[in-house]
Formats: C-alpha cells, sequence, structure tokens
C-alpha cells in the first residue's frame, strides 16, 4: 500500500506514473517495496537454428534517495538490508498473445491506483474486495488472472516455484486456453539483484531527480530526491520446440513486473501458524506489493479513464492506445547472435568464390540454360493504305544475363537497378548506365518452308528463305514508348517497348505482292566493368579509412591527466593500452575526420554492407549487426578483422577485374562509352549487339483493301502517332463502347420523347462492353467501306440493315476466297461491279460456277402454245395509266374463257371488267406483259420491265456450299452457326427468364449475344439494366413460323412492343450475313498486361536449381500475358500507356464464373468460318490517356 511520503523522509520507492500521481494529490506517490524499471528485450538464436529462441529482458530496481544523502557513505541504502530484501521476490509477467493483453494493462492501472488512495477504499483491509469486483469485471473466462493461481495476486505459484530450481510457470502453453500465452519469472529478489564477482551489488546513484506535484500547497519543503538504480541479472525465457512454449510467433511481447512479500516465508520465519496449524497465505495485495511496471516492446499499450473515488472499481473505458511504445528496446538478433567473425569469414569466402564463378562465366556456357527469350513476339497490324505498325518488346536484363562478359553481375537486383537507373551506393551517373545506344530495323521479303524431320522423333519446323530479287533493306528507325513501366514493375527500365511504321508505297505502286519478315540490331551499352571498377576503388577507400583509424588508436600515446567527462579527445592521447590490447576510450569519444570513430566506422559498416549485399543479398541481415558487435570489442582485433574483410571483399574484385581488363584491371583509362574510342580498354566488350529476325510476317497485297475494323472507321487512330502503332485515347475507347453498346440496346420513345439511348456504364454490362466488339465497319478493295453502326434508326429502339449490302458483300467474301486466297490473285478488286439484283444474281452464279455448278433462268413450255385464227393480235397493257385507258377492241381476259364479250348491255359489260380488272398481271404482283408469244404487233411500242432473278434460291444453293458443306445426321433447322435461336433454346431460356439470365446468369458472355437471346426469346417488352432493352430488327418480309424457330422483329408501319414473329432470319442467306457481322463476328479487346516466368519444375533433373524469382526465369518475353480490358483499368489508365490487341472470340471467352469453383461454358455457341476470317487493322493498339 502507499507510503506516505513527509519532508523528512531520506528515502522512498516512487510511482512513476505521472497521471496517477496527480491525481493522488501527493506530493509523492510511494510504495513500501522497490520500483521495477523494464528496460529492454533482445531475441536471439544459434544461427542455422530457426525452431529456438531465447528472450532476454534486462531491468533495474528503482527507489529514490535525498539529494543531500549523496555523497553520504553512511547512509544504508535499501539492498544492502538484509532484514528488508529477505523476504521479498520479484515476479515478472510475460504476456506473448492477445487474449489478455487489455485485461493485464486493465488490472494493472486499477492496482496502481488502488494503492496510491485514489479510490475510497484501500489497504490490506480491502484487497479482497477490490480483487472480487476486479474478478466480476473481467467475468469469469478471465477471472484466472485474479486467482490464488493468477499471475498478478496469486501465491500458489510462489509454493510452487520456491524450494526448486525453477523460476518460470506456464498456463498451458498451445493450447485454446486464455491464460496460454502467459509466461510468469518468480524469484527472490536478493539473487535477482546483479553483484559483481566480490559480491557488491551493481548500483548507479543518478542525477535524475524524482518528479513531484510542484503546485501543491507546501511542495516547496520537499527536498529533491534523485534516482538510484540497482542492476538486475539478466531474465531469460526459451521458446521454441525444446522448451514448454513452444511457438515462435510473438504477436505481442509485453512485461509486467512488481516486488512483493513472501508472507508465507515470513510468516514461517516469524512463526506465525493458524489456529488450524496451516500458515496463511493472503493474495500479494494483501500481504504487500510494490508498485506494476510495465513495459510493451511489441502490441499496443491501453490506458484508461482515470479511477473514481469509490468504493467500486471503476470499469474499462479505453482512453488511449499506443502502438508498440518501447519498440526502440526490442531487438531482434536471431539469426546472428551468437554468429562470430569466423563464421563470416567462412561464408564470404564460399561467397567469394561463388560469385567469382559467377562473374567469370565464360560466353560459350552450354545452351542447356540459354532461353535466346530477350524479344518478344512481334506485334504487327496493318492500317491505313495497308502499311505496317508493329511494336516489340526488347528485355535488356535478360540479353545482358546472357550475353555480358559481367553476365553474373546482372543475377543481383540490387546491382541491376544500380546499372539500369543510376544512383546507389556507388552513384551510378547516367552516363555510366546501361542503355541501349541504336537500333537499326530491318525487313526481307522471304518464303515459308516447313522443314520435316528425318525421324518421328524429330519436329517439323518453319524456315524462311529470302528472295533473291529483294534484298534485306533498313527501314525507318522505331521509337520507344515512354510508360509502359507495369511491363516489368520489378525491375524499372529492364524492358524496351519500341514502336515503329513501314511504309508500302513502292510496292503498291509496282503493284507487288510479297510476304515481309522484319528483323532488328540492337546496340547496347554494357557498363558492368564500369561497375565492378568503381567498386573496386570505393573498397580501396573503405579499406583506407578503416586502416588510418586503427593507426590512431593503436599508436596513441599515453595522457597525463584526465579530460573532462563528455569532451571529445582530438590529440590522440590515452586511446589504447597495447599492454592489455584494450582501447581505453569509448570510440563515441575519439574524434576522426571532422566526426567520431564510432560514427565513421558505422557509416563504414553501412557502406560495406550495402557494397557486398549487391552482389551477396542474402549475407546482410547476419553481416551489418556481426560487423556492429565486432567493431565495439574492447580489442584492436574488431576494426582489423572488419579492415581484413574490405580487402578479402576487394581482392575478390581484384581478381575478376584483371581477367576482363588485363591491361586496366583498375580502370585507369575509362570505360564510359562516349570515350572508348581514346581508352586502352577493349570497347568490345562495352558494347553488344543483339540480333533477331521475328517469326511473325507481314502479308502485303493478298487482301490488299479488305479487313475489319473493330475501332474506328478510322485506320491509324485517333491520337496522331506518325511513327507508331495506331493510337487511340482513353476518351475515345469509352465513346466506342458506348456507341457499340447503343447498337444493341436502347430505352423507348414515351410520348413525344425520343427513345433514350443505352450506356452500360455502371451496370452488370459494362464488363462485357469494354471487352468485346463487333466490327465497326468492314473494307473490301473497291467498294465503298460498310460501316456497321449506320443502321441505328435515330431515336428508335429499332435497327435496319441494308440487307443488299450485307448480300453483295456476301458474294465479295466468297470471290475473295476462290479467287484472291485460292488462286493467290493479289490487289483483287471489287470495283465496277453495281449493286442491283441481277448484278448479285451474276455475281453469284459466277462463283457457283467454280463449284461446277449453274442456274439458268427461262421458261420451258411442255406443249406448243394455239396461235389463234381470225382475230386481232392485242397486247393487254400493265400499269395504272394503261388500265385506265379504254382497251382495243378484242376478247377479255374472261369473256375470252366464259363468253359474253359481244353483250351489250351495261350490267354485263361491269361484270367482265372488275373481273379481268383483278386478274391483270399488275394486279397479281408480276411484271411485264401477257402476250402471245408468235405475235406482237408492230404499231404497238411496249416497255416490258425484266423479272427478278431467283437470288434466294441460288443464295440458299451457294451457302450451304461454301459455309456448310459436310454431310450430316443433323438438320439445317437445328444448325448452331446460322441460327439466332437454337442457343436460345438450347439453354432454355424463354420469356419469363430472358431478364435474369441476360442480367444475371450470363452477365459475363458478350452483349452482342445477350441481345440476340432477348430477341429470340421475347416478343414483349424488357426492362434489362437500367430499364432499356434490346434493340429489334426491322424487316420487310415475315415469313411465318413456330416461335422456337423464330425471332422478334419490328414491321414498317406497326406500333410496337409487343413485337411480331419471324423466321430466324439466318436461316436464310440471303440475310444471314447481316447478322453473322452484328451478333456472331466478335472480337476480344485485350492489353499486355505483363510476361509469365519460365518453367523451371523440371530444371533439377539437369542438376540446376533456379527460382521463378531469379531474373533469368522470370517475365520472359516471349510469354506474354494478355488480359481483357475492364472498366476499371481504363479508368485508371489515363497514367500510363497500354497495349492493346484484338483477337477472335473463342469458346472460352464464354465461360461463365461461379462464385466458388472452375469456370463453366455457358453452353451458348462460338462459331468459326474461315470465309469470314479477314485481316483485321489496327489488330495492335496503343491506348493513352
Amino acid at each position: 500500500m502507499s507510503n506516505r511520503v513527509t519532508p523528512n523522509t531520506l528515502s522512498f520507492f516512487p510511482l512513476f506514473d505521472s497521471n496517477i500521481q496527480r491525481l493522488s494529490g501527493q506530493v509523492f506517490v510511494s510504495s513500501p517495496y522497490p520500483t521495477i524499471q523494464l528496460k529492454s528485450v533482445n531475441l536471439s538464436s544459434v544461427i542455422g537454428d530457426s525452431k529456438n529462441a531465447t528472450l532476454s529482458l534486462t531491468a533495474t530496481a528503482k527507489s529514490a534517495f535525498a539529494s543531500s544523502l549523496e555523497n553520504n557513505e553512511e547512509f544504508t541504502p535499501w539492498f544492502q538490508d538484509g532484514e528488508f530484501i529477505q523476504n521479498l521476490r520479484l515476479r515478472v509477467i510475460g504476456c506473448f498473445g492477445s487474449d489478455q493483453a487489455i485485461n493485464l494493462d486493465f488490472l494493472s492501472q486499477r492496482m496502481n491506483e488502488y494503492q496510491a488512495g485514489l479510490m475510497e477504499i484501500s489497504g490490506p483491509r480491502f484487497a479482497t474486495s477490490f480483487i472480487a469486483q476486479a474478478a466480476r469485471l473481467l467475468g469469469a473466462e478471465d477471472s484466472t488472472l485474479l486467482s490464488s493461481i493468477g499471475p498478478l495476486v496469486g501465491q500458489e505459484i510462489t509454493q510452487d516455484i520456491r524450494g526448486t530450481e525453477e523460476k518460470l510457470a506456464f498456463y498451458a502453453p498451445g493450447t485454446d486456453d486464455p491464460m496460454s500465452s502467459i509466461v510468469v519469472y518468480d524469484v527472490p529478489l536478493d539473487s535477482a539483484i546483479k553483484k559483481d564477482a566480490n559480491g557488491t551489488v551493481v548500483s548507479e546513484k543518478t542525477k535524475i531527480v524524482v518528479a513531484k506535484n510542484g503546485n501543491l500547497p507546501g511542495a516547496t519543503e520537499y527536498p529533491d530526491y534523485l534516482v538510484r538504480n540497482v542492476s538486475l541479472n539478466p531474465i531469460h525465457i526459451e521458446f521454441g520446440e525444446e522448451s514448454e512454449y513452444q511457438s515462435l510467433e510473438f504477436e505481442n511481447i509485453r512485461f509486467y513486473a512488481f516486488v512483493y512479500l513472501d508472507s508465507e516465508a515470513a510468516n514461517q520465519r516469524l512463526q506465525v501458524i493458524s489456529s488450524n496449524g496451516i500458515t496463511p497465505v493472503p493474495p500479494t495485495l494483501q500481504s504487500g506489493m510494490g508498485f506494476v511496471a510495465k513495459s510493451i516492446f511489441k502490441g499496443s499499450s491501453n490506458s484508461f479513464t482515470a479511477q473514481e473515488k469509490t468504493r467500486s472499481i471503476t470499469g474499462p473505458s479505453l482512453l488511449s492506445e499506443i502502438p508498440d511504445p518501447n519498440s526502440d528496446q526490442l531487438i531482434d538478433s536471431r539469426g546472428y547472435a551468437d554468429f562470430k567473425l569466423v563464421n563470416i569469414k567462412e561464408q564470404m569466402s564460399m561467397n567469394f568464390n561463388r560469385m567469382v564463378k559467377n562473374l567469370t562465366m565464360d560466353a560459350d556456357t552450354p545452351h542447356l540454360i540459354k532461353n535466346n527469350n530477350y524479344f518478344s513476339n512481334f506485334w504487327v497490324t496493318k492500317c491505313e493504305n495497308d502499311n505496317a505498325r508493329y511494336g516489340f518488346v526488347f528485355d535488356k536484363l535478360s540479353f545482358l544475363m546472357e550475353n555480358s562478359q559481367l553476365r553474373g553481375l546482372y543475377s543481383s537486383p540490387f546491382v541491376v537497378n544500380d546499372l539500369f537507373n543510376g544512383g546507389g551506393p556507388l552513384q551510378i551517373t547516367p552516363e555510366e548506365t546501361v542503355k541501349v545506344l541504336n537500333i537499326v530495323m530491318t525487313k526481307r521479303q522471304v518464303k515459308e518452308h516447313r522443314i520435316v524431320g528425318d525421324n518421328e522423333l524429330t519436329h517439323a519446323r518453319t524456315d524462311y528463305e529470302s528472295s533473291y530479287y529483294r534484298p534485306e533493306e533498313v527501314v525507318p528507325t522505331p521509337q520507344i514508348v515512354q510508360g509502359m513501366g507495369y511491363l516489368s514493375s520489378d525491375q524499372p527500365n529492364r524492358i524496351h517497348f519500341f514502336e515503329g511504321y513501314d511504309t508500302y508505297e513502292h510496292e503498291l505502286k509496282t503493284l507487288t505482292q510479297g510476304t515481309f519478315q522484319y528483323g532488328t540490331t540492337i546496340s547496347v551499352f554494357d557498363s558492368s566493368l564500369v561497375y565492378l571498377t568503381k567498386m573496386s576503388k570505393a573498397l580501396t577507400d573503405l579499406h583506407k579509412t578503416t586502416q588510418d583509424i586503427r593507426d590512431l588508436i593503436i599508436n596513441s600515446q599515453p595522457m597525463i591527466y584526465n579530460l573532462p567527462q563528455g569532451d571529445l579527445i582530438t590529440n590522440g592521447l590515452g586511446l589504447y593500452d597495447s599492454f592489455l590490447d584494450e582501447i581505453l576510450v569509448p570510440l563515441t569519444k575519439i574524434a576522426f575526420n571532422n566526426s567520431t570513430v564510432e560514427e565513421t566506422l558505422l557509416n563504414s559498416i553501412d557502406s560495406f554492407v550495402s557494397l557486398y549485399g549487391r552482389l551477396v543479398p542474402s549475407s546482410v541481415n547476419i553481416l551489418d549487426p556481426a560487423l556492429r558487435a565486432t567493431i565495439k570489442s574492447k580489442s584492436i582485433s574488431g576494426i582489423e578483422e572488419f579492415s581484413d574483410l574490405i580487402m578479402s571483399f576487394k581482392q575478390g574484385i581484384d581478381q575478376v577485374l584483371s581477367k576482363r581488363l588485363p591491361k586496366d584491371p583498375y580502370g585507369e583509362g575509362t570505360t564510359l562509352e562516349s570515350k572508348m574510342g581514346q581508352s586502352n580498354t577493349d570497347g568490345k566488350t562495352l558494347i553488344l549487339e543483339a540480333k533477331k529476325y521475328f517469326k511473325n510476317l507481314f502479308e502485303f497485297g493478298q487482301d490488299y483493301g479488305t479487313g475489319y475494323l473493330y475501332m474506328s472507321r478510322e485506320v491509324a487512330g485517333n491520337i496522331d502517332n506518325p511513327n507508331g502503332l495506331p493510337t487511340f485515347s482513353v476518351d475515345f475507347y469509352q465513346s466506342r463502347v458506348i456507341e457499340e453498346f447503343s447498337k444493341y440496346f436502347s430505352g423507348y420513345s414515351e410520348g413525344n420523347n425520343v427513345a433514350n439511348g443505352a450506356s452500360p456504364i455502371g451496370t452488370q454490362y459494362a464488363a462485357s462492353s469494354y471487352q468485346y466488339l463487333s466490327p465497326k465497319a468492314i473494307k473490301t478493295f473497291g467498294k465503298d467501306m460498310l460501316v456497321q453502326t449506320d443502321f441505328k434508326a435515330e431515336g428508335q429502339n429499332v435497327i435496319e440493315y441494308d440487307l443488299d449490302r450485307y448480300a453483295d458483300l456476301f458474294s465479295n467474301l466468297i470471290d475473295r476466297k476462290k479467287i484472291s486466297v485460292e488462286k493467290r490473285l493479289p490487289f483483287f478488286s471489287m470495283n465496277g461491279k453495281d449493286l442491283t439484283p441481277r448484278q448479285t444474281f451474276k455475281n453469284l452464279n459466277n462463283t457457283l460456277m467454280l463449284h461446277g455448278c449453274q442456274v439458268k433462268e427461262g421458261i420451258s413450255y411442255p406443249f406448243s402454245v394455239p396461235t389463234p385464227m381470225n382475230a386481232m393480235q392485242q397486247v393487254i397493257k400493265v400499269g395504272q395509266e394503261g388500265h385506265d385507258k379504254d382497251d382495243k377492241k378484242g376478247l377479255g381476259i374472261v369473256d375470252s374463257i366464259l363468253g359474253g364479250g359481244q353483250d351489250l348491255e351495261a350490267s354485263t359489260k361491269d361484270f367482265l371488267k372488275t373481273t379481268s380488272q383483278e386478274l391483270l398481271p399488275f394486279s397479281t404482283g408480276t411484271y411485264g406483259a401477257v402476250v402471245d408469244p408468235a405475235f406482237k404487233d408492230p404499231e404497238v411500242d411496249i416497255d416490258i420491265a425484266e423479272a427478278l432473278p431467283p437470288t434466294k434460291l441460288i443464295f440458299g444453293i451457294i451457302g450451304e456450299m461454301e459455309l456448310n458443306p459436310k454431310t450430316d445426321d443433323l438438320p439445317y433447322q437445328d444448325e448452331l452457326f446460322n441460327s439466332m435461336v437454337n442457343d436460345v433454346n438450347k439453354l432454355k431460356i424463354d420469356q419469363q427468364s430472358i431478364k435474369s439470365a441476360v442480367d444475371n446468369v450470363y452477365s459475363q458472355i458478350p452483349n452482342q449475344f445477350k441481345a440476340m437471346f432477348v430477341m429470340a426469346a421475347s416478343q414483349n417488352r424488357q426492362s434489362l439494366g437500367t430499364g432499356f432493352d434490346a434493340i429489334r430488327v426491322s424487316l420487310q418480309d415475315n415469313d411465318t413460323a413456330p416461335f422456337a424457330q423464330a425471332i422478334s422483329y419490328v414491321s414498317s408501319d406497326e406500333d410496337f412492343p409487343p413485337y411480331k414473329a419471324t423466321r430466324d432470319p439466318m436461316k436464310m442467306y440471303s440475310k444471314f450475313l447481316a447478322f453473322w457481322m452484328n451478333y456472331k463476328q466478335i472480337g476480344v479487346i485485350e492489353y499486355l498486361t505483363g510476361f509469365e516466368n519460365l518453367d523451371v519444375s523440371s530444371f533439377a533433373d539437369i542438376g540446376l536449381d533456379p527460382t521463378q524469382a531469379d531474373a533469368y526465369y522470370s517475365s520472359k518475353p516471349l510469354l506474354p500475358v494478355w488480359n481483357k480490358v475492364t472498366p476499371d483499368l481504363i479508368e485508371n489508365a489515363r497514367s500510363r500507356n497500354l497495349l492493346c490487341r484484338v483477337r477472335s472470340l473463342s469458346k472460352e471467352d464464354i465461360f461463365i464464373r461461379r462464385e466458388e469453383g472452375q469456370p463453366q461454358s455457358s453452353g451458348a455457341d462460338v462459331a468459326y468460318k474461315g470465309l469470314f476470317d479477314l485481316p483485321i487493322y489496327n489488330r495492335y493498339f496503343m491506348l493513352r490517356g
């Protein structure tokens, strides 16, 4: 309990808690027993042993004494009073988990407040009441903290430990018990006090003045009290598999400590026995204890609102939480605490040998571990005028790791960072960094040859033969694209992305078709020798510094007087006792080069470890603390050993340099690329050439002027980039996404308001909108571009495709296949072929002739036509004008059969006229004239209109022959590729389930498919997404069919919804292509996100042990990773450049991902038809913010 301090008190045990002291109303708050200070924690382990650790805690016992006693030798301090300390014990509570952390903070605060008199109850009399109240606040689960075996007040622990060699008590460590993370250390205080070899207590009088409540009345009457520290023996706790507490996961490292009276021992000495013969064992709070000290080295320190002046304990209301308040006193030296300098030398020797071997690896290293994987594929696309725009990646790091004279140097990420970006401990200048000096781009015309192996075990390969009449030529130099750092985030500036442009103007003028292969030669400045040369020089300087410090100390002369405490020694006197081999002065007190010896050595260690870690990164964590410990040795040998290590490392570097630069191993001549012509250094070792002919070829002329444009009708992009890939802005891409979506989905006209356009942004349709596009436009050489976004009716939920244009395109594509592709006729043009029904029929008929088939028009009569005699031949004129006029005399259609033509009665004449009118040719929908083929009246001039050709018939024939030539048992109506309804039928989607299907179940598939699903499943208005509906197609004719084989459509001059149904238009080849191109010819938009690592799993079989983290095996350009564009990507792409590509839709793209498990097939069909496999303009393009 608190002992009141008066002005006459000479010594006491203070509470070092200013808040409790302020609330107590006392000038000083004192306890009857010493106060503990928990100073520092060190975690250590033996080298190589990761399964065990030792925790060492240092502490002191603190007291206060009047300043007047500072030099009073007659005053007996408490630790020399045997009667006082003989019954006192020290208890330290360690908590390494989180279960009881906040409870221990709360209880320690309340116990100190109770002892300081902040409650209405106090002293031993009410201790059990206090404990009971506190236990109720904790609850039954945590009340063990305050039980007879609890760490804070229980003395049963003392009974178990007393008289044994045990010092520790555990609570079921490794279990789920809330107390499992607590360890108790309990020893007699006398044995805990540190003593020297003579048995003298190690103590320290300080100049620290104990703080007091200076504003209280009478505070000035109190003398100043100074703090006295008594050192305690370090407390050691073992952890790990060889200890009772096996976990090495320290979620918390927090300690609580106090001194208490061992009441049982005291009673035994005083022979105090109860009436029943049992010595009473009260809780520590009742028998007597000091204040509870707390130190949190790892974890949060919790403070609570102060105890109110009542008889009840104030509940735990958290006031503040401070993370890791004593973390600066935690030293985690596991792994190197027992690491001796001899171990460092041994390890460095092994590392030197390995380093030298790696750095001097011969250039003819077996091809076994070479991958030549430093160029990416050649991403080339045709653009305006079918010229070539391209991009490719060059991996400087991979190239240098295979071709540098010091290739092993590039296996260190730290060296790579210095050499690629400059700076670092060697302060590499921009002129000294690795860089691309020059790039030359060439192309050659080639012929492709497939070479087959001599036996079944040899794979076939493709070879290219250069054209003998078209020599290799240099093309315009490509440019480096900045802002592509995301491709190599692990090593900035590791990867260069080049883009370029090449014109085929000459080939176009001469109509020269060809296959072209591009190649490049890149000159790279390899500054690895520069790096090692600078490192050797830096090590020379470090070695000289340590030698100068050694010489300063060992050559020091004795000092004849003592300097005042705190002054630096600048004259070098009195530093070293050569007889004892002992440095007499702290290194912090020795001046050296405008600093101190210690600071200079520590800076040298930092520099050395940084340089050494550049080549051997794995040793840094061990080397740094070991060297710091070495130089703190009282012997000069510590500094000498450090100096020797520097020299050993330098000799390893010099060994490499002498081999690579025999004429100039120390870099006396320059190694900069700008001055190599003036240097005695072999320039060939510094400039390397990377050569590559890409396997991706470029075709010119074969499909000239023909292909798909998915992004824009503008071939070169909307951002001017004359010397590189087609380039589009992020805003343009977002506009294209909305435009595409508006082609398939829209709102409705309401009253006088036109239909609102639909946007996918912010809906479940957004991801698909950014990832899937139909062609914006389709080009065929010689014809006007077909722009597919032009058919949407403005302000209406209707789209009306020009079926004649698509029918003509169908014919053109068949001609392309038969003539341009199969017969290899370049520059095939459709120019001059008018878009008329008769011309379309002729085109298709000519194509049909390529299949050995032909359709002829004409009338075949099974018998001769009778010729009337004695009657005037008459032509029945057609057309409204001819019908209004009276016909020439002669028989009409009806009276020639029924008679009555000569009857003059009016009613008969009206009947014959009316009946004949309904049967006239123009009334039945035919055109031309009914005429006797054997006679024509020369006096009558008649224009006879030509009948329409049987185009649908020939479309049906040629469509099947081109797109579905196979013969099988599958009925025509069940084919999927030419159907808009069979997917819906197969997936069992109907009018009731269509909204849930496209909004949720199939939300990840292309929106074009979703619109097709809605047309096939519903004739009613749907409210999809934010209220829009699928746009319906306007058709002129209606072909009745069961709804399972029909789609909903818009008929002209009729209101909708609901919609009418017509037979699936894709089943009619004359309409087929319009729906294929808009609903099934889907492009997937992806961006290059990086590169995969090489598979190293099989390398162990050949004695190698690489890891995929090694730059030699990671992020290889020939293994690109393409991911689909997402809304978030586009939104965040304004600060960087993205390489994007368009590829055809595949079955894997329409897999749907559930919340759990692997992706599943959506069941929708993805059809492929080679006839529609056209080149893609802007297949590769740049997206820029």
